[in-house]
């Protein structure tokens, strides 16, 4: 399981970001794109989401988000190391039990403006990361 805190790993020397590195980096690419918006307008009417973040099944440098409301999901991977296209859709779906149960460990939240955040929303340390931030 990945260690979602705060602490940070440097990037090695071949330039790849660590765990924690590439989890935060996918978030900040999240927050910053065309995802978050479909979570907004979701969240408007459905209300807030269940989010789950972890590592994708594909290629190990992916990090799946995976956001979920009692009646919809929707699936992504986010590769922090592509900067021209660092998404790709995993899928989307209507009943979230359809999802594996690694999917389903929820992990973070979805703020009001569609942006995720690490940490549940009883979690005083939660944070939304972002590119202005």
């Amino acid at each position: 399981m990945l260690n979602l805190g705060r602490s940070r790993q440097r990037p090695s020397a071949e330039g790849a970001l660590g765990a924690d590195d590439r989890t935060l980096r996918a978030i900040e690419l999240f927050n910053a794109g065309d995802r978050a918006d479909t979570v907004r307008r979701l969240t408007r009417m459905l209300g807030a989401p269940d989010v789950s973040i972890g590592t994708a099944a594909g290629p190990r440098r992916e990090v799946r988000i995976t956001v979920a409301w009692e009646l919809s999901w929707y699936q992504w991977a986010v590769d922090p190391d592509n900067q021209h296209f660092p998404f790709r859709d995993l899928g989307q779906g209507g009943d979230p039990a359809e999802l594996d149960l690694s999917a389903r460990t929820w992990n973070a939240r979805g703020l009001a403006d569609g942006r995720i955040a690490l940490g549940l929303a009883d979690d005083s340390d939660a944070v939304a990361y972002d590119q202005a931030a």
